[in-house]
């Protein structure tokens, strides 16, 4: 029998722009579509990178919930995150870079990462960039709520996204 990690499958949004994966992962975390997202950012997508406030601020605008972060725990390890029982925000960079330039944002957690750069969700093992440093993170206050959410929001939007495919085709 399927563990109730196992059944919810996140809707993989991938960024549009060069700084827009906070919205990505947003849209992400919250199970909705890219546009979704970006009408709830406090910031013009790919127009600057958000501030950490500025990134709990869009979490909570479009998942409706409470979030916790930026929490800051250098010992940290992915796999914590990872295997989680919810989706996490993590803030990460490339080791040994400047803390400020080539941050990125992605969502961790029910087994898998999910980076708005690339096309698809993958495990830690197969993460490219799991060697990255992660800065800080966010996580809801509750977790159940944001699993009501995602529930919620990929019935909600999976119509949406089946007719925007096939129109698409």
């Amino acid at each position: 029998m399927a563990t109730a990690a196992e059944t919810l499958i996140l809707n993989h949004v991938q960024q549009r722009a060069n700084c827009d994966c906070v919205v990505a992962t947003a849209a992400t975390v919250a199970n909705v579509d890219y546009p979704y997202a970006a009408d709830r950012s406090p910031v013009v997508p790919g127009s600057r990178v958000m501030y950490p406030v500025e990134i709990g601020e869009l979490l909570q605008r479009t998942t409706g919930i409470r979030w916790r972060g930026p929490c800051r725990l250098w010992w940290r390890s992915w796999k914590s995150f990872v295997d989680a029982p919810s989706s996490c925000v993590l803030a990460i960079r490339k080791k040994w870079s400047i803390p400020w330039k080539n941050c990125h944002c992605v969502t961790a957690g029910l087994g898998l990462v999910y980076d708005p750069e690339f096309p698809a969700a993958a495990p830690l093992i197969e993460y490219a960039r799991r060697n990255w440093s992660i800065l800080y993170y966010f996580r809801p206050h509750d977790f159940s709520e944001l699993r009501q959410v995602q529930e919620h929001n990929g019935v909600e939007y999976r119509t949406t996204r089946i007719w925007n495919e096939a129109l698409q085709k």
